[in-house]
């Protein structure tokens, strides 16, 4: 059995070689420019995750938030006070420290709250008090005409079997 030559890689080298900088504009904030998405592997919700050497975990290495990782890299340490970060471009796979900054938690919370500031469903259906369902469990809005269309869809799938 012989030993494979592996290239030894610094965490940065690997790091890096897991970003695509030619990533899209973000529909949600389009004055941010080009997201720098990450292209290794991820997590629940699409944030990235990424492998780092760590001498005091029994393994010798734990798993970082990918975002996390660039802010500290390139931005600097993330306050105590400060322990989330916000994606100001609303995509959880960017990495770019310019679209990410350091907030609080109720303020994370809040600011996820956008969902509601949407006058339309992904379709284009505007979210009237006629056209609106409010699941009581979770107070995640729905639009009705595309609930109602996913229904005809479902049953119909249904009759053919």
């Amino acid at each position: 059995m012989t030993k494979r030559n592996k290239v030894k890689r610094t965490t940065e080298e690997r790091f890096w070689a897991k970003v695509n900088k030619n990533g899209p504009i973000p529909e949600f904030a389009p004055l941010l420019g080009n997201c720098w998405i990450w292209t290794g592997s991820r997590q629940r919700y699409g944030y990235g995750s990424f492998g780092v050497h760590d001498d005091t975990h029994k393994t010798g290495w734990r798993r970082v938030l990918a975002h996390r990782f660039a802010y500290e890299l390139l931005v600097g340490a993330i306050p105590k006070e400060l322990p989330d970060i916000d994606h100001l471009c609303r995509v959880s796979s960017c990495v770019r420290p310019f679209h990410l900054e350091p907030v609080t938690h109720r303020e994370n919370g809040l600011r996820g709250m956008a969902g509601w500031l949407k006058t339309h469903c992904k379709n284009g259906h505007e979210f009237t008090a006629e056209n609106t369902y409010l699941n009581p469990s979770t107070g995640h809005r729905s639009c009705l005409i595309c609930r109602k269309a996913a229904k005809k869809r479902r049953d119909e799938r249904r009759r053919q079997r």
